[in-house]
């Protein structure tokens, strides 16, 4: 399948910038502390946590809140990683994506969180950023693309 990697535009630049306002508020209230962004993956595992255990499918707000965490995370692999903001297109749809090293690996916070919302997972911010930090840094390192490991 085909895929478009384009840049942002303002409307998906404006939805990036709402959702890490929302996220900043989202650790004020459930990990009652105040952090500046960037916020770092170990503060998103403890906030999410949090509001897992006491919020529900029904919450005002629950699919904005799923935003706020997910383009949270991604901010983050922006700012300490240097990936970039990009928009996936393919026929099946667009979604908002971290990219690193072009071509080297694409990261997508909001299936990811998503994904692990619908398994009910907590604590994967943190392990999720340690491993997208050491195949980014291994794809520096070999030159080539971490998903070609083994073959020459």
């Amino acid at each position: 399948m085909s895929r478009n990697i384009t840049n942002p535009g303002p409307a998906e630049r404006e939805l990036i910038t709402d959702a890490l306002r929302l996220a900043l508020a989202l650790v004020k209230q459930y990990a009652r502390i105040e952090v500046h962004p960037p916020i770092d993956p170990p503060t998103l595992d403890t906030t999410y946590s949090i509001w897992m255990s006491e919020r529900s499918h029904s919450d005002e707000g629950f699919e904005a809140n799923l935003d706020a965490f997910a383009f949270a995370f991604g901010q983050y692999l922006v700012d300490r990683l240097g990936m970039q903001w990009v928009v996936v297109s393919d026929r099946e749809g667009a979604e908002l994506a971290v990219r690193g090293q072009p071509g080297a690996i694409v990261i997508y916070p909001w299936t990811l969180v998503r994904k692990r919302f619908a398994a009910r997972q907590t604590g994967f911010f943190q392990t999720t950023y340690v491993d997208v930090r050491r195949q980014l840094e291994w794809a520096l390192r070999k030159g080539r693309p971490w998903w070609k490991f083994g073959r020459g």
